[in-house]
């Protein structure tokens, strides 16, 4: 595990998930109930997910920008994951290409920028030309 000085909540999603040992600095749940999941989210600097169409939904609602990975061969998370990058919503990373540095650098770039609204439907930065990123 590369070392990252802050602390990492994760949730797998899987209710009925065999507990995972974790190392120090490192919570897993298998699942939390959604008004628990909302807070952990809200509470998050940085989230990195799957794009699946519930998760974006959630993510979208509480005005919180993430780092999306669609799950490869699932073709409504890799249109959901490009179209959120374009948009300017999220950075998109093929799991392939997932590195967690270079994907932490990208994000701090985009930390300070504010997101489009979801009310609205105004964007408020420039559309991006690619869809997923993929590292070097």
């Amino acid at each position: 595990m590369i070392d990252y000085p802050g602390r990492v909540v994760l949730v797998r999603g899987l209710p009925d998930g065999v507990n995972l040992p974790a190392p120090p600095g490192v919570t897993i749940h298998n699942h939390l109930p959604a008004a628990e999941l909302e807070v952990v989210i809200r509470g998050a600097k940085q989230i990195i997910c799957r794009s699946g169409y519930s998760t974006v939904m959630d993510l979208i609602r509480l005005g919180k920008r993430a780092i999306l990975i669609p799950t490869p061969g699932q073709t409504e998370q890799e249109y959901l994951g490009n179209y959120l990058a374009q948009k300017g919503w999220a950075i998109c990373i093929e799991q392939d290409g997932f590195f967690l540095p270079y994907v932490m650098a990208a994000a701090e770039g985009r930390q300070k920028e504010k997101l489009p609204d979801a009310r609205t439907g105004n964007h408020l930065f420039k559309k991006r030309d690619n869809g997923c990123d993929r590292a070097a």
